[in-house]
C-alpha cells in the first residue's frame, strides 16, 4: 500500500466502514463449460458470471461442478455473446 491511499484513510477515519472478511477465491472462466474462454470484458466484470464461476467451483484442482444450481438462463439473458455453442 501506497501512504495516503484511498482505502487507508477509509480505514483510519471510518473503522467501521471497512473490514476485510475473507480470503481471494480465483475463479476461471475457461473452467466453465458454458462461457466462451475469450470472453469480453463485460463478461468479466459482470456479476451473473461471477455467480456462475463461483457456484460451479469445488477446489482449484477440481473441475467445474456439473450440477451447479445458479440458472443458465439469466447467465443466458446477462452474457449471450459470451456462451459457447454447445
Amino acid at each position: 500500500r501506497r501512504p495516503g491511499s484511498s482505502m487507508e484513510m477509509v480505514e483510519r477515519n471510518n473503522p467501521w466502514a471497512y473490514s476485510h472478511v475473507g480470503a481471494e477465491l480465483r475463479v476461471d472462466m475457461k473452467m466453465s463449460p458454458y462461457l466462451k474462454p475469450n470472453a469480453d470484458v463485460a463478461c468479466c466484470h459482470d456479476l451473473e458470471a461471477y455467480l456462475h464461476l463461483v457456484d460451479g467451483f469445488l477446489a482449484s484442482n477440481c473441475p467445474f461442478r456439473t450440477n451447479a444450481k445458479r440458472s443458465l438462463r439469466k447467465l443466458l439473458d446477462e452474457q449471450r455473446s459470451n456462451i459457447k455453442v454447445l
